[in-house]
C-alpha cells in the first residue's frame, strides 16, 4: 500500500545534495518541477489508553533557491504547513494518528 501511495516519488526523481537541518535520516529527491521530502520521524499521536504518544521535532528545515508554490503529503493528499523565508524552507511534519503510520511519509514540494 505504501508504494502505491508514493509511487511518483520512487522511480524517476534523483538525489540532490540538500541537507535537512538536524535530521540526518530525512532527505530530498528532485523530480520534474518538484522535490520530494522523505520524513522518517513524524511521531505518533493517539488516545493514551491505546498508544504511547511519541512526539518528535516536526521541523524539516533546508535551503532551496526556488519559490515553493505548495506542499502536499502523498499518503493522504493533505496540504502540508510550510514557511519560506528567502531560501530557507521549513515544512512541518505532523504526528501520525495511531493506526495510520506508514513509518516514512513523503511530501511533494511543487516549485
Amino acid at each position: 500500500k505504501w508504494t502505491a501511495l508514493n509511487d511518483e516519488a520512487l522511480h524517476s526523481p534523483a538525489p540532490v545534495k540538500i541537507k535537512i537541518e538536524d535530521k540526518p535520516d530525512n532527505f530530498l529527491l528532485q523530480g520534474e518541477n518538484c522535490y520530494y521530502l522523505f520524513v522518517f520521524d513524524s511521531g505518533i499521536s493517539g488516545d493514551a489508553n491505546v498508544t504511547i504518544t511519541k512526539e518528535s521535532n516536526h521541523n524539516n528545515i533546508f535551503t532551496l533557491n526556488e519559490k515553493v508554490k505548495s506542499v502536499t503529503w502523498l499518503d493522504n493528499g493533505k496540504t502540508a504547513d510550510f514557511t519560506q523565508n528567502c531560501d530557507k524552507i521549513n515544512i512541518q511534519s505532523p504526528s501520525c494518528s495511531y493506526g495510520e503510520n506508514f513509518v516514512v511519509r513523503i511530501a511533494k514540494i511543487c516549485i
